[in-house]
């Protein structure tokens, strides 16, 4: 009963925030036909918190013809310019949005809009499991463009596309070569920051409800080898979708005794990150992220190639250039010994660490590269 009056409360409550955008765009363009309006849309409740910030200032530079406003699903984030939908369905009545911007695919869009998709990884790791992937394609053909990182996530797409797309009369979003504004956004954080210790190792996992036959599968033993073996702060960050999950919850309650392990589910890893040492991690994205931010090594725990080589991920840069960014183990004993090598070589990888930073051709320009496009795409519109 009562989870049904919260549903109700919440659709009413939407129907406000409706009236209210629908105003707050009415007033803007009211005296200026020529002015524009962004939508930044958050199809992901979970991820919404984790992706704010960086949006926010990738955004901050654009020009007062510009209205930059946000759409999510997080009932009790009420801030100026952010407005709440219960669900996406509720996009259908905002009118008057010149661009829809979203870091995550959406299903819906608002009437009329331009619709441009940024993809939220820094590399080609896959997309989705194979099943998914078809119905993926079909998702992200609704978009008019794709702002991509660099020339490896162009290539994944563009396979994607090619593979899927027999179609001669669907057309594929256009793409564009962005660089990874997340990273350009870490680094100008480090640059600000006070000095930093290196005295945690990260395990940081997949989403293992996508990636259940990646993911690492003796997680546990990990945790124990290293809290009993090593002197550092052991800290598990788990994919943000698997916050809640009772396989997450358990291992925090097996290990929140142990004074040197550290239950990461902050929604800004930049001191997490900073002040650590190695990442261990399976198949996430945020491999490369955390190389390319901190310059250190990461070990890729995958106890089965075979799997790798079945799928033709091999192919993936994200796979053949793991041993560029860090080390690739197969069991537990190798994770240790990894980790004792990086103590004792800790300028092991940065040359190639700082050689695959040269493929992003955007690197520190992001922010400038995505404001230009942007005013393009809305002149000829």
């Amino acid at each position: 009963m009562l989870s049904k009056l919260k549903t109700i409360n919440q659709i009413f409550f939407s129907i406000s925030e409706i009236l209210r955008i629908n105003y707050f765009i009415l007033r803007f363009k009211f005296l200026d036909r020529s002015r524009k309006v962004i939508l930044i849309y958050h199809p992901s409740k979970l991820l919404t918190l984790n992706h704010k910030d960086y949006l926010r200032e990738l955004f901050d530079n654009f020009d007062k013809k510009y209205l930059i406003i946000n759409a999510h699903q997080i009932n009790a984030l009420k801030e100026r310019k952010y407005f709440f939908f219960s669900h996406i369905f509720f996009l259908r009545f905002v009118f008057g949005v010149n661009l829809f911007f979203s870091t995550y695919v959406s299903d819906i869009f608002t009437p009329k809009s331009i619709k441009v998709y940024m993809h939220h990884d820094i590399y080609d790791t896959p997309l989705v499991n194979e099943k998914k992937l078809k119905q993926l394609h079909r998702r992200i053909l609704k978009y008019d463009y794709l702002f991509l990182p660099n020339k490896q996530s162009i290539g994944m797409f563009e396979n994607l596309f090619s593979r899927f797309n027999k179609d001669e009369n669907k057309k594929n979003p256009k793409i564009f070569e962005t660089g990874y504004y997340k990273l350009d956004f870490l680094n100008k954080k480090k640059e600000l920051s006070k000095k930093y210790e290196n005295n945690n190792i990260i395990i940081a996992p997949t989403n293992f409800l996508i990636w259940p036959e990646f993911c690492i599968n003796n997680l546990e033993k990990i945790i124990n080898t290293l809290i009993n073996k090593k002197n550092y702060n052991i800290v598990y960050r788990p994919h943000p979708s698997n916050w809640k999950n009772p396989k997450v919850l358990n291992i925090l309650e097996k290990f929140e005794s142990y004074k040197n392990f550290k239950y990461d589910n902050s929604l800004d890893y930049f001191d997490i990150y900073i002040n650590s040492i190695c990442m261990i991690t399976d198949l996430s994205g945020t491999a490369y992220t955390y190389s390319l931010f901190t310059k250190n090594p990461v070990i890729f725990y995958s106890y089965n190639e075979n799997i790798i080589k079945n799928l033709k991920y091999d192919r993936l840069h994200y796979f053949k250039d793991r041993t560029k960014i860090g080390f690739i183990s197969k069991d537990i004993e190798e994770v240790t010994n990894y980790i004792s090598y990086i103590e004792n070589n800790t300028s092991n990888k940065i040359g190639s660490i700082n050689e695959l930073e040269k493929s992003f051709f955007y690197l520190g320009k992001a922010k400038n590269r995505i404001k230009d496009l942007i005013n393009d795409i809305l002149t000829k519109y």
